[in-house]
């Protein structure tokens, strides 16, 4: 008889152990629950917009392509080839950043927002925050980024002009673009 009690009691506690785990794993996921992304229509509608035109500039490029590779296969002469060749070339250079550029275009000046007086606390209020005013390498990829979206031709920061393998990164204190460091005002 004390051996069967046991056997249940050893069973049972195994259950809940097992429920209690269980509870434990539902009341943790309801104190954090999962944020879902909710976008109105109208707001999908203007994305679907903004992609379909990202297409139609793609296709546009393909397009464009596709006839200067029509235009090397069917040169009727070399010079003509040779003249087709080094418009390409510039306009490479022009890309890589090998060549000054000059045109319209805007001046970004990026600051850090000034400190305020009194410190902001977390969401738990215990620990102030910190390096939330502050610019870093990523708040000037993300700029760049959008830059470059929205048709930028080029881009330099601090006369240092980007290309599309130009590394934006923090070095301790500073950031740097390629290996050159550069200081605010950006």
């Amino acid at each position: 008889m004390l051996q069967k009690s046991r056997k249940i009691t050893f069973i049972l506690a195994i259950i809940s152990a097992i429920i209690g785990v269980m509870l434990a794993v539902q009341l943790r996921s309801s104190l954090h629950p999962v944020h879902k992304e909710s976008r109105s229509i109208a707001e999908l509608r203007t994305t679907l917009q903004k992609e379909l035109e990202k297409h139609k500039n793609l296709l546009a490029d393909i397009s464009k392509y596709n006839q200067l590779y029509y235009q090397y296969e069917t040169s009727l002469s070399e010079d003509e080839s040779i003249s087709v060749m080094k418009e390409e070339l510039e306009r490479n250079r022009r890309l890589a950043g090998m060549v000054e550029v000059e045109g319209e275009g805007i001046v970004l000046q990026v600051v850090d927002a000034p400190v305020p007086q009194e410190p902001i606390l977390d969401e738990h209020m215990q620990v102030p925050v910190v390096g939330e005013y502050t610019i870093d390498d990523e708040d000037l990829r993300w700029l760049v980024n959008i830059l470059f979206a929205n048709g930028a031709q080029a881009i330099s920061i601090n006369e240092q002009r980007l290309v599309a393998t130009s590394a934006i990164r923090n070095v301790g204190d500073v950031i740097q673009i390629d290996t050159r460091t550069i200081k605010p005002p950006l």
